[in-house]
């Protein structure tokens, strides 16, 4: 698998369409690490910047090759199912660097709490999850449409944050933010629905695109 999902950054890289979240991600982070401390607001910043993020890569990723360069890597790689785990798990390489870098600073900088930092880490993961496997599911359903996809993911992003314990954001900004240990660690539970959302979301981005061949 790390050979597929070096191949998939390969791939993600060689184009042009990673630059705005990544560049993006990198000045929010600039401006956030300098204003200290970097506290449980500014580290839930990050973590709602990350889905949308990990969305449009994992959809990039998606898009990035022609039919016949996908046929070979699906042969080398053994399954298509593989492919877009790999294409996933690319994507939220990418993103990861970032915000962990912020929930870094701010338990060094003593802005964060261990426990805090622990927990947005925890629901950092579930979200690239839960990311990355929409991203994947819009890369089937829209593959030559980026404009619908990134409509998508702009309508995603907002139910995600609005909708009150809507996971995987939106929950994990109330436990980040919650001073209740008790609620913080029901949140995390709770968020845990990131992960079958993700494997919903290749499944059926699997099915779907063998459906339009």
């Amino acid at each position: 698998m790390t050979a597929a999902v070096a191949y998939c950054w390969a791939v993600l890289f060689h184009g042009q369409r990673w630059m705005p979240p990544v560049l993006g991600q990198g000045v929010i982070a600039w401006l956030l690490l300098g204003s200290p401390p970097v506290d449980a607001s500014a580290v839930a910043a990050m973590l709602a910047l990350s889905l949308p993020a990990v969305m449009w890569l994992a959809y990039s990723a998606c898009c990035a090759e022609d039919a016949g360069q996908e046929e070979i890597a699906i042969s080398a790689m053994g399954s298509f199912a593989r492919m877009l785990v790999a294409r996933g798990l690319a994507a939220a390489g990418a993103v990861v660097p970032v915000p962990l870098l912020v929930i870094a600073v701010g338990a060094v900088s003593s802005g964060l709490p261990a426990a805090a930092g622990a927990l947005a880490f925890a629901n950092l993961l579930l979200i690239l999850a839960a990311g990355a496997g929409i991203g994947v599911l819009l890369g089937a359903l829209a593959p030559a449409r980026p404009g619908w996809a990134l409509l998508a993911i702009v309508l995603i992003m907002l139910l995600a944050v609005v909708v009150p314990h809507a996971p995987p954001v939106r929950i994990a900004l109330e436990a980040l933010l919650s001073p209740s240990a008790h609620a913080c660690g029901a949140a995390l539970l709770r968020n845990a629905a990131s992960v079958p959302i993700a494997v919903l979301a290749v499944g059926l981005a699997t099915v779907c695109t063998r459906r339009s061949r």
